[in-house]
């Protein structure tokens, strides 16, 4: 019944393309819209906020903020990127960990579920922004939402390897039950 190294999920995509470096003024223009945006985010909540206070505070035009940042959503999404590489990297050592230890599959998914509940009411005001992105069956389900969804299917399908659960996951119902569940939208409603 222990989990081995094996069935864990790598974080995120490390193949991606990599893409042509930014100027330093669109770095910058960047770095102000996002440190902008994450300040008046915090003072007055997400939903408050429009993008063209966004581009004013910041000191750019409209035009270089959606140059950026198609909508308030992918504006969400960078903000919540870092934090969300973070947590990754937090919740594969913690599954390692476990591992080493020998717990099941099912004690580190009743931990996962708990920590990704516990980081959402930490960043609630981005991921209900991002909510429809964090949803693998999304045509814009980001990379966040497709790790969330193998790593799930991992260990779920340990877990049925190891006797731990009767019922077979490649039918992808459990899977997909428990990526809705943990959708911001309805965490925040449990």
């Amino acid at each position: 019944m222990k989990a081995t190294q094996s069935d864990l999920i790598e974080l995120h995509d490390a193949g991606a393309a990599v893409a042509r470096p930014e100027r330093a003024d669109a770095l910058g223009n960047r770095a102000r819209l996002l440190q902008t945006a994450a300040t008046l985010f915090a003072e007055r909540g997400v939903a408050a906020v429009t993008m063209t206070e966004i581009a004013r505070a910041a000191g750019v035009g409209q035009g270089t903020l959606y140059r950026h940042f198609a909508n308030k959503s992918d504006l969400c999404m960078a903000l919540i990127d870092a934090q969300m590489c973070d947590f990754q990297e937090q919740v594969l050592s913690q599954l390692r960990m476990m591992t080493d230890r020998g717990e099941t599959h099912l004690a580190q998914l009743a931990w996962f579920i708990g920590h990704y509940i516990r980081f959402q009411q930490r960043h609630k005001g981005l991921m209900g922004c991002v909510g429809h992105e964090l949803t693998p069956s999304s045509p814009t389900a980001s990379g966040a939402a497709i790790w969330l969804h193998l790593t799930i299917q991992g260990l779920l399908r340990g877990a049925a390897q190891q006797g731990e659960i009767a019922m077979e996951p490649e039918s992808g119902f459990l899977i997909a039950m428990l990526v809705v569940l943990l959708r911001p939208d309805v965490v925040e409603i449990l």
